[in-house]
Parts: C-alpha cells; sequence; structure tokens
C-alpha cells in the first residue's frame, strides 16, 4: 500500500511495487511541483515566509518603515527652520524703545508649536534679546555667553549672570551616555537616533526653560538682576522655535514708561 504521500495526496497510479507511489494534489491546490505537502495555498503562502517568525519580522519591518519616513518627515522639517540669531553679537538690543521685534517679526521667529511667552503688550518694555547658540544639537549644543550684553549692565549683574550661564550651558550639554545611545541607535536602526535626538532636545528645552522661570526672583539664587535694580520691575521670558533648535531670553523692563515707546523704526537702523 502507498504510504508516502502527505495527508491531502491522491495517489494516481496502481501496481506500485513498493510503498513509494506517484501522487498529486487536490483540486484547487498548487500543483505538487513547488507542493510536495500538499498544503492549501494560505497555508503555503504561511510556510513560504517562514511561519510564525516570517510573519513577525514582516510586521516588525512595517512598522519600522512607518517610523522611518515620520521621522524623516520630521528631521525635513527641522532642516528648514529659519535660524534668525545674529551671528556676532549673540543678543539685540532694544535700549532706546525703538524695538526690532514687532508684533509679526516675533511671530515669525518661532515656529509653530514652539514656545514664545513674548506678547504684543510686552514690546515698550522690551530691552534685549539674549540668543543661545548653538542649535541644540550634539555637533552643536546649546552656549550661553557667560558675558552679558554691556547695554544691560545696569540691569543684570555680571557675577550673578555668570553662574546662571554656567546652569545654562551645564544643563546643555550633551552626556557621553545620550552620545553613546545615538551611535547605538545609528547602527542598530538611523531613524531611531534621529527620533532619539529630538527628544532629548525637547528635554534640555524644558530644562532651561525651566530654570528661566525662576530668573524673576532676585530671592532666588538663579537670579541674575543686579543688586542696584529693583528685580521686582525685570522680567526675563525663555522662548524656542519648535524643534527646539533656537533659543533665547527677552529682557523687559517695566519701568520704561509705555508712553516713550516709539514702536519699530524704519529699518535699516544707522
Amino acid at each position: 500500500s502507498c504510504a508516502n504521500g502527505p495527508g491531502a495526496a491522491v495517489y494516481n497510479q496502481s501496481g506500485c511495487p513498493d510503498a513509494s507511489c506517484p501522487y498529486v494534489c487536490p483540486a484547487g491546490y498548487p500543483p505538487v511541483q513547488g507542493n510536495p505537502s500538499c498544503l492549501d495555498p494560505v497555508r503555503l503562502a504561511f510556510q513560504m515566509i517562514g511561519g510564525e517568525v516570517g510573519v513577525v519580522l514582516l510586521v516588525l519591518v512595517w512598522i519600522l518603515a512607518v517610523v522611518s519616513v515620520m521621522v524623516l518627515r520630521m528631521h525635513s522639517r527641522i532642516r528648514k527652520v529659519p535660524h534668525t540669531v545674529p551671528a556676532r553679537s549673540g543678543f539685540l538690543d532694544n535700549t532706546h524703545g525703538n524695538t526690532l521685534l514687532r508684533r509679526d517679526r516675533a511671530q515669525s521667529t518661532v515656529s509653530k508649536g514652539g514656545v514664545n511667552a513674548l506678547q504684543p503688550d510686552h514690546l515698550p518694555f522690551h530691552v534685549a534679546r539674549i540668543y543661545l547658540r548653538g542649535c541644540n544639537h550634539p555637533n552643536s549644543p546649546w552656549y550661553l555667553d557667560l558675558l552679558p550684553p554691556d547695554s544691560q549692565a545696569d540691569r543684570i549683574d555680571e557675577i550673578r549672570w555668570i553662574r546662571f550661564a554656567e546652569r545654562v550651558n551645564a544643563g546643555a550639554v550633551w552626556t557621553k551616555r545620550e552620545l553613546a545611545t545615538i551611535w547605538t541607535l545609528r547602527v542598530v536602526c538611523w531613524p531611531l537616533s534621529l527620533a532619539y535626538t529630538a527628544t532629548r532636545r525637547h528635554r534640555k528645552r524644558e530644562a532651561v526653560e525651566q530654570l528661566c522661570t525662576t530668573i524673576s526672583s532676585r530671592q532666588s539664587s538663579a537670579s541674575f538682576w543686579s543688586a542696584v535694580r529693583d528685580g521686582h520691575h525685570l522680567e526675563a521670558l525663555f522662548g524656542s522655535d519648535g524643534h527646539s533648535t533656537l533659543g533665547f531670553f527677552d529682557v523687559l523692563d517695566f519701568t520704561i514708561d509705555r508712553l516713550d515707546y516709539l514702536g519699530a523704526p524704519p529699518l535699516p537702523i544707522a
């Protein structure tokens, strides 16, 4: 009797001298030449992709492909963010009330989803915008100049500013652990390294923003206001773009008379 065919096989020849008999697969099944086990189409396809392991791998590849597309699109938007940081000075001065930050200009420096506490009502009191150097990236971390702008010498105490800048710079440094994680993810899955880098950028932005909330209090160890000025009339507001690559502090002096505000002067300024 024939015993060599699988369970669904149909023997098509009688009188075989031994138990090895020729057979075919039932109607509707793939041909026996490529389907010696006579599996139905679904089970054959499942076997051809590697069984359960193959299905799991396909699902993982699909998930990684979706994540890669999302991260690459996010990365392309980051590269297109316009940076308006002055190349040399590190700050914009508005000591005489002639602001460079009209409402439309102030909004144009911060992309959608960014942080910017500066409001149109603040413009008469705006005296300076101090930028963080760098773009909050492992290759270019944020860095705050250790010396305050000369134009703000009567408002900002130099020693206190140095302490504040050192705290900001220490928090903006990318640690060895973060760098190792980024390089590992670049080897394993490059898009995940971009997502991790973006997440860490936002965390560093939040840390600087939290530090900035304590500046307005003269009793705080982080305050950098001069002892000869009443710190209750001074305020520093932190701002950043939506990708946490551009950071800055807006300095407000509420002792300025609102009636002295001249508005935005015609550009360029001589």
